[in-house]
């Protein structure tokens, strides 16, 4: 009898000790989540681009009054271009290039644009950076400036008040 109680206090004794081992590593057993991240990328040839350098097309960009000598400031915004079949980069203007009373339609000042220190309009594309250019193929920088065209002479004949516009260029590879 006394062998069969050892037996069973050893017995008791292995059961305990086992439950208290499952017990502890189910107790230590980490919490787990799994996320997934869904990744995309978009790697466009760069052959031919024209963009702006802040990267940020939205940009709203003003043309400041001075109210004292009555005239409207340029804009300036940079850009970078490139084109590695070393042709020549044209642009032209799509639509008016002006900005418009914002109540009344009939009252606007009409603007010059340039790209790379060349007059730029709507009528037909015009070359901005010559096929020779050193930085076409590698890469290079230059301004659209936007300037009230001719505002001494309007400023007398259109509405006070906020005007709004957009200037739409379109850029293309020469084809030679």
């Amino acid at each position: 009898m006394k062998n069969t109680m050892v037996k069973n206090k050893t017995l008791l004794a292995s059961a305990i000790l086992a439950l208290t081992a499952v017990s502890s590593v189910a107790y230590a057993a980490p919490v787990e989540e799994r996320q997934s991240i869904i990744l995309t990328a978009d790697i466009k040839p760069t052959t031919f681009y024209v963009k702006h350098k802040s990267g940020d097309p939205s940009i709203e960009h003003e043309l400041k009054y001075d109210p004292l000598a009555e005239t409207l400031a340029p804009v300036t915004v940079a850009f970078t271009h490139k084109n590695i079949d070393a042709k020549a980069i044209q642009a032209q203007i799509d639509g008016e290039a002006r900005v418009t009373h914002e109540t009344n339609a009939a009252s606007f000042i009409p603007l010059t644009v340039s790209y790379n220190g060349v007059a730029i309009n709507n009528a037909t594309p015009i070359q901005v950076v010559a096929d020779t250019a050193s930085d076409l193929v590698s890469g290079g920088e230059a301004n659209v400036v936007i300037t009230p065209d001719n505002f001494a002479n309007v400023k007398s004949t259109i509405d006070k008040g906020k005007y709004n516009g957009t200037v739409t260029i379109n850029f293309s590879s020469q084809v030679n």
